[in-house]
């Protein structure tokens, strides 16, 4: 209402004036009151908006929190898979180079024979045995 007056006058015939405007989604201000009442509803719709903007922080922490227990699950599969793949190639090796009769001592008894290879082992056989 743009006349103090009129708002008081309004106020002093009708108690109720002011309630049923409110119920019909009408909000009575007066010059004098216009500036708090602009300022309330500014400081509604900041407050609105933080809580909106801290919902979605809280679901991209949620979401992210998920990614990250997925993401280490697979790191420790993969950390299985490499230990056996460690164990694996130790093995294979064990078995190339090392006990009676191994590929390598095979390969090396082949050239002491007089066999010319073009090329030469990069390893040698760990057994001592002639």
């Amino acid at each position: 209402m743009p006349i103090e007056g009129a708002f008081l006058l309004a106020l002093e015939e009708d108690g109720e004036f002011f309630k049923s405007a409110y119920e019909k989604n009408i909000l009575v201000v007066s010059p004098s009151t216009l500036l708090v009442t602009l300022r309330t509803i500014e400081h509604i719709w900041r407050t609105e908006h933080q809580e909106e903007h801290a919902k979605k922080i809280a679901k991209e922490a949620e979401d992210m929190y998920d990614k990250l227990v997925g993401f280490v699950d697979e790191m420790q599969k993969i950390g299985l898979y490499l230990d056996k793949a460690q164990s694996s190639y130790e093995t294979s090796m064990n078995r190339l180079k090392t006990g009676r009769g191994n590929v390598i001592k095979r390969a090396e008894n082949i050239v002491k024979l007089g066999v010319k290879p073009k090329k030469i082992l990069s390893i040698s056989s760990e057994d001592s045995e002639d």
